[in-house]
């Protein structure tokens, strides 16, 4: 596969160089594969020790409710402070906490739960600051027109350490997990040192008194754009409640191993990144179109998984998710950009984050009490018509959002040129 990442195609504010962008790929790629195989060989000790599902799902829960409880603040600290700054310290924090467990435990094989779920919460963490960091960057040092085009090419590289999932699976399964934790850190620490070398001219300062929520007051005053967001978010949720239900099912019900999680995460990669190939081909006109299959198609491939048990066509249906969750959010991630002010970035991102955490803590919550008497396959069929039922909600807010851009038109067409235009 040849991916061409040629920077002179790319037009932008300042003075960035082709060797800037290669360091941005080469710091993202690096750091992602690390948090990958550390969330697959953390996820694997958790549900493979006693009531693995209940306390996988637990832990699951609590970081989704810190989330809940952080992002908005820190969609306001990625406004105010320096992204590059932020993005640095953050790897390193990660990289000396991961030494200071592989130090800690050094002379203790066994791993405890609470060190299991201390390391879990430490990639949380980092996850939740890691995505609004590249948002941001992404809208600041690009231009409009090349958003879809930019956004498809971090989703590939977002997802090509997925694809080394896999040989993490063996990894995992045949050495001594404490050597993998100490790699990791030093990936994470080699990340931050190449990102240090990207020259990024920093977008204006913010006023430190603007609210924290006023991320939320921007959605309240764009209804439907809010409506269309989080409807393009409901794939994601599920994917994020897949990683409790699926790891569980692989385990429980489809008597896996690590190898099996590993080809379940790499399938799903090697999907993601061809659609994300075909993604800047698309015709801002078919967005519409193409957001309603992709919801479609994730829908009955998730409802599908849920019900057969059958290992080989459970991978297969990966490919289907592969295929709609990249695709619906490389849309959201272009619509965001091209609509919200670069001043709000940040906490617009962090108040969708939260909203999004609040539908994950309901469903996760739900799920951890009943998983016992229905079983994980019923919850991933559940996920499935969870996104079918928000179909309709794109559906209207399209319709809305047009009618509002051109209120003298009534476009046959559903799309978002006019309501680009009027946001710019």
């Amino acid at each position: 596969m040849l991916i061409n990442f040629r920077y002179s195609k790319f037009s932008r504010r300042g003075d960035i160089t082709q060797k800037n962008f290669f360091y941005l790929i080469l710091s993202t790629l690096i750091a992602n594969i690390a948090s990958s195989i550390l969330y697959i060989g953390i996820t694997w000790y958790v549900l493979t020790s006693t009531n693995g599902e209940i306390l996988y799902g637990s832990i699951v829960l609590i970081a989704t409710i810190t989330g809940f409880a952080i992002s908005n603040f820190i969609g306001k600290i990625i406004d105010r402070y320096s992204k590059k700054k932020i993005f640095t310290r953050l790897h390193l924090i990660v990289s000396l906490l991961f030494l200071l467990i592989f130090l800690l435990l050094i002379r203790n094989i066994e791993f405890s739960i609470t060190t299991l779920f201390i390391s879990y919460m430490i990639i949380s963490v980092y996850s939740m600051f890691y995505w609004n960091i590249i948002l941001s960057i992404t809208q600041q040092i690009f231009s409009v027109k090349e958003y879809k085009s930019i956004n498809s090419k971090m989703e590939i590289i977002g997802q090509i350490s997925s694809v080394f999932s896999i040989i993490a699976g063996f990894i995992i399964y045949s050495v001594n997990f404490l050597f993998v934790i100490i790699a990791c850190s030093i990936a994470f620490a080699i990340s931050a040192m190449i990102f240090k070398k990207i020259q990024i001219v920093e977008a204006e300062k913010n006023n430190a008194n603007q609210s924290t929520f006023s991320g939320f007051n921007y959605l309240k005053n764009n209804k439907y754009l809010f409506f269309l967001l989080f409807a393009l978010y409901t794939p994601f949720i599920a994917i994020i409640i897949g990683n409790f239900t699926q790891p569980a099912f692989v385990v429980n019900v489809l008597n896996g191993t690590p190898v099996i999680i590993g080809a379940m995460e790499s399938i799903y990669a090697i999907s993601a990144v061809i659609t994300s190939l075909l993604m800047p081909k698309m015709n801002e006109k078919n967005e519409f179109v193409l957001i309603v299959i992709s919801m479609i198609v994730f829908s009955a491939g998730t409802i599908a998984m849920g019900l057969i048990k059958i290992v080989i066509i459970f991978l297969g249906l990966e490919a289907i998710q592969g295929y709609g969750n990249p695709a619906i959010r490389i849309i959201r991630k272009t619509i965001m950009m091209k609509t919200v002010p670069k001043k709000f970035i940040g906490r617009v991102y962090g108040s969708l984050e939260t909203i999004s955490y609040m539908a994950r803590i309901a469903l996760l919550g739900i799920y951890i009490l009943i998983i016992k008497y229905t079983g994980s396959g019923i919850l991933i069929a559940i996920q499935g018509i969870f996104v079918l039922a928000f179909v309709f909600v794109v559906i209207y807010s399209f319709r809305k959002m047009q009618i509002k851009a051109q209120p003298d038109k009534n476009p046959k067409r559903f799309y978002l040129s006019g309501y680009y235009q009027k946001h710019r």
